[in-house]
């Protein structure tokens, strides 16, 4: 008869279960109970259904890229490994990956990181800004291919041709899209190119729109230099984005909207300005008028004076006017010069007259000293029909 001791027995065990493949990538969905979080970062916790229960447990190590609090009554799917703790003689799963199970689950992690990011202050009103009353140059966060940024130009254009729009390309939806959109907000922010940032994408599921939930993009939107709108989904559509953002939009177009002032409107300002004040100074001139003459009636003789002041008054009125006219005019004939002088030095029509825009890592490039000690790196050539990738071999 041969005897074992328990920790041969437990040895054994542990390889059997560690060579069996099919206990080696697994993914499991239960329900946590006995959560605890231990101090070294370690989360143990058991999975059960109706029927059964296993112990778990997830290392620090993998703990720390959970994107949401896992709680007790909380349904999961884990991914990870069945083997045994052999000092203890159970097995257990260890966890390398978990998410919440189903949209329930990603209605808990919005829940959870909005209260967090909210508990810091991110959503305060008092750090909001407002949208510049002027702007030259819009940053635009969002899918080069996406209908999104189509709009914003479209929106932007029609209402004023003389604005700039720079696009920072980032994916707005799958695996990756969040790390892509902060990227896009820091680097308009490091080249400080815009007046005001507008991220945001078209209308789709919770699925569709996750990636401006997650805490990268939030962040990053909150943190911008720049005055942020967040322009997400439609109208009925909100992410956490829009709680950090400075202002939200219920739509691209609106977004453009907000940021772009029409100039039509603008002049249909300045022409009431104009007639108010035209208003109110012959306003003036008929109140002072008037009390010269109940002045006159006081002193017999006093008319001949009179009538020399208010003829007087009236020519400088009139002269005020014209003259303020004139500038007006002056005023709106310059601003239509510099905004095609502007829309002929767009970028895009600058690449339609043959010229090309090169960049190297993300950078624009305008001499070859520029591209020096860049061999290696890869260039974009950006013309009017397309893009020309390349690698620099040499640089003269």
């Amino acid at each position: 008869m041969t005897v074992y001791s328990v920790s041969q027995i437990n040895g054994y065990i542990k390889g059997m279960l560690d060579e069996d493949v099919l206990l080696q990538a697994l993914f499991i969905e239960g329900e946590v109970s006995n959560f605890k979080r231990h101090s070294s970062g370690h989360l143990y916790f058991s999975l059960k259904d109706e029927r059964a229960a296993m112990s778990a447990v997830m290392f620090r190590g993998e703990a720390a890229g959970l994107g949401f609090r896992p709680e007790n009554g909380m349904k999961v799917v884990a991914c990870g490994r069945v083997s045994a703790y052999e000092k203890a003689g159970t097995y257990q799963l260890y966890v390398e990956m978990m998410e919440p199970a189903g949209l329930g689950g990603l209605y808990l992690a919005f829940r959870q990181l909005k209260e967090k990011l909210e508990a810091e202050g991110l959503f305060d009103p008092s750090r909001k800004r407002a949208v510049p009353e002027t702007v030259s140059v819009i940053g635009v966060v969002t899918s080069i291919d996406g209908a999104a940024f189509r709009d914003i130009v479209t929106v932007a254009g029609r209402r004023d041709p003389g604005v700039r729009i720079i696009l920072a390309p980032a994916a707005v939806q799958g695996e990756g899209a969040a790390a892509e959109i902060a990227r896009g907000i820091e680097a308009l922010n490091s080249q400080g190119l815009a007046d005001v940032i507008i991220v945001g994408r078209g209308g789709g599921s919770m699925e569709d729109l996750w990636a401006f939930n997650e805490e990268a993009a939030a962040r990053a939107v909150a943190g911008s230099l720049i005055p942020v709108v967040s322009a997400v989904g439609h109208e009925t559509d909100f992410t956490i984005c829009d709680f950090t953002a400075d202002l939200r939009a219920a739509t691209p177009s609106a977004a453009a909207e907000i940021c772009v002032p029409d100039r039509r409107e603008k002049a249909e300002r300045l022409y009431m300005l104009v007639n108010r004040l035209n208003g109110y100074m012959s306003g003036n001139i008929d109140n002072y008028t008037s009390r010269l003459y109940n002045i006159a009636d006081s002193f017999p003789g006093a008319d001949d004076i009179t009538e020399r002041v208010k003829t007087r008054l009236t020519a400088s009125a009139r002269r005020i006017s014209r003259e303020m006219q004139h500038r007006l005019e002056t005023a709106e004939a310059r601003a239509g010069a510099v905004i095609q002088s502007l829309h002929q030095a767009a970028p895009s029509n600058v690449l339609k007259r043959g010229f090309a825009m090169v960049s190297v890592n993300g950078k624009v490039i305008k001499t070859a000293g520029e591209a020096v000690g860049s061999e290696g790196f890869m260039m974009r050539t950006q013309f009017n029909d397309g893009v020309v990738h390349g690698e620099i071999k040499k640089v003269d």
